[in-house]
């Protein structure tokens, strides 16, 4: 899910606030799931509002979003739509429509995110891997020292 080029910035700069165009809030509306994990509630209302977006290595959205008669959210998101990413990583509750945009830095979300050990992971995708530090060092083979050759005259 990504928002058309048209409502983006320059790279690294955010977008004007701008209330979104009916394109928009429905592809804003599709990150109701990840917002309602994140609150620990349901969302009868789930209206954008008003939005600004920045491009980065995917997009940051900071949205306003209308949850009740008078009642909004402000969520900041990341989604990286090619890998199919989308995190949470700002929520403000009890909001109004003139609210401005600001973030707590302690924690975005009402539910912890699981730790590692509540992870479920296939032993045969980490068959030879060590988890959590540096592998042993190997001497390369052919192709990866053909692929070094190339670096030759950067560190040169």
């Amino acid at each position: 899910m990504s928002v058309p080029a048209s409502s983006h910035s320059n790279a690294g700069g955010w977008s004007e606030p701008k209330a979104p165009s009916p394109t928009e809030t429905e592809q804003l509306k599709g990150f109701k799931d990840v917002v309602e994990t994140c609150a620990g509630r349901k969302f009868d209302t789930f209206e954008p509002a008003l939005f600004i977006a920045q491009v980065v290595a995917g997009m940051n959205y900071d949205i306003k979003y209308k949850v009740g008669d008078e009642e909004y959210i402000h969520v900041q998101i990341y989604n990286v739509p090619w890998l199919n990413q989308t995190e949470v990583t700002g929520f403000v509750d009890g909001q109004s429509l003139q609210s401005p945009f600001e973030w707590s830095v302690d924690g975005a979300c009402a539910q912890d995110p699981p730790t590692s050990s509540e992870i479920e992971v296939d032993p045969e995708v980490l068959d030879g891997a060590l988890v959590g530090g540096w592998s042993e060092p190997t001497a390369p083979s052919q192709t990866e020292r053909e692929q070094l050759k190339g670096f030759k005259d950067v560190v040169e």
